[in-house]
């Protein structure tokens, strides 16, 4: 068990170990000049890389995905929480309709009014 403690904190200390481990080499755009579906995937790796260890982008990202990344970048980081309560809030339909069958095999339809519009 202690082994695999050393082992795991030395790929995470040493940037080489961990960049050669997950294999991100054979898609460095240096190493592989005539693939532009190298160079494309080398540059989405190192987007992922600079959202997971920005804290506050990662937060973003966890709560809202890839849609709140675009908000920040459009609206700014602090807006992006404001944005998706608004969204959510003008979004909510003013009347629901439900149809449901009835026990003697017809079919009974009632709406109701959240009363937001």
């Amino acid at each position: 068990m202690a082994a695999e403690q050393q082992r795991q904190r030395s790929l995470s200390t040493a940037g080489e170990s961990l960049y050669l481990t997950l294999g991100v080499d054979k898609f460095h755009p240096d190493k592989n000049p005539d693939n532009p579906e190298a160079a494309d995937k080398f540059k989405e790796i190192n987007n992922a890389h600079a959202i997971l260890n920005d804290p506050t982008k990662r937060n973003i990202y966890d709560k809202y995905g890839s849609l709140g990344l675009y908000v920040a970048e459009q609206f700014g980081e602090e807006n992006v929480n404001t944005y998706f309560v608004l969204s959510s809030w003008w979004a909510k339909p003013s009347a629901t309709e439900t149809t449901q069958l009835t026990s003697d095999g017809h079919y009974s339809t009632y709406r109701t009014d959240t009363g937001f519009n």
